[in-house]
């Protein structure tokens, strides 16, 4: 195992390879940035990188099966669409920022991942995943020469934005997404979605959008004060949406649109009032709540089957196949 403490920037212009089986590399520097065409890895060891006074800038990273710990004090970006982070295991922790976006028009370099699992944090600034396969968040734990931990994926002023080509699930209780401040939080698979913890962008709008079936637990609530849109492309057991009677779709004052473009939509409860109102069970703005919109290609059912209310909004449209 390697424990690297550099005491300044590394520019790294070659490679570096740990190749004996488990071996854990720990690599400390002011700044760490990775030239074309180089790369950081293990074979299926578990590494730390960290810049403790700025950016990590990388390009090709693997720990093959093993876990990996990438903390930066400002930033965490990769060179371009080619650069990849490979490993069984990912934490994420920077402090402005995940991928990139720049120019007009913006063009977004999303942080490139090949991973099972993802934790995150960032306290501020906006994040950009793409992830190769499907993802599970949930908690995550990297022993190397020190333990890293950390999960859900948390986020302090900034949006997130993170695509997985495969399914993508969050666990429950420690799979959650929180975003503080007026920042907006984008979801979306090309698989199916399973949203088992709770999704929460405080004011700003929630979008989760699978080519494949949604299916909520009921601790997997969503809230949004701007919005709430869900959208599911398939489904399974004909259903495309499928809250449990406990879930409940949360806006300030927002819009909620949920559409199933094959199967049913299965709802819980959708809640577009404002603060006051809800907190206080009156109706004194309801000139102010969001608009609902629930589209089904098949049925629109009360998951429930109860007199309970399922919608609370301005006006409403139900469109069912």
């Amino acid at each position: 195992s390697l424990n690297w403490d550099i005491g300044g920037a590394l520019s790294l212009n070659a490679s570096v390879v740990l190749s004996g089986v488990g071996n854990t590399l720990d690599v400390l520097a002011q700044r760490v940035t990775m030239a074309q065409a180089t790369g950081i890895s293990t074979n299926n060891g578990a590494m730390r990188l960290e810049a403790d006074a700025g950016a990590l800038v990388l390009e090709a990273v693997s720990a093959g099966t093993a876990s990996v710990a990438l903390v930066a004090s400002t930033s965490i970006t990769d060179l371009d669409a080619l650069s990849l982070i490979t490993a069984n295991v990912l934490w994420l922790n920077a402090g402005t920022g995940i991928g990139s976006k720049s120019g007009t028009p913006a063009v977004v370099n999303a942080l490139n991942t090949s991973v099972v699992t993802l934790a995150l944090n960032n306290t501020q600034g906006d994040v950009f995943i793409s992830e190769a396969n499907g993802l599970v968040v949930d908690a995550v734990s990297v022993v190397t020469a020190q333990t890293t931990t950390g999960q859900g994926l948390n986020l302090g002023a900034g949006s997130l934005v993170l695509n997985a080509t495969g399914d993508l699930t969050l666990n429950a209780t420690t799979g959650s997404v929180t975003a503080t401040g007026g920042g907006n939080v984008l979801l979306s698979s090309g698989g199916a979605m399973a949203v088992n913890a709770a999704v929460n962008a405080d004011s700003g709008a929630v979008s989760l959008m699978a080519s494949g079936a949604q299916v909520f637990a009921a601790a997997g609530d969503v809230s949004g004060g701007a919005g709430v849109d869900v959208q599911a492309g398939a489904a399974v057991n004909g259903v495309g949406v499928s809250m449990q009677a406990g879930t409940v779709f949360t806006t300030l004052g927002g819009a909620i649109r949920v559409q199933a473009l094959a199967g049913d939509v299965a709802v819980g409860i959708l809640d577009a009032r404002t603060a006051a109102d809800r907190s206080g069970a009156t109706l004194t703005a309801q000139v102010s709540w969001g608009d609902v919109s629930v589209v089904a290609h098949g049925a629109i059912t009360d998951v429930g089957n109860s007199t309970a209310l399922n919608i609370y909004a301005g006006d409403l449209r139900l469109e069912a196949g």
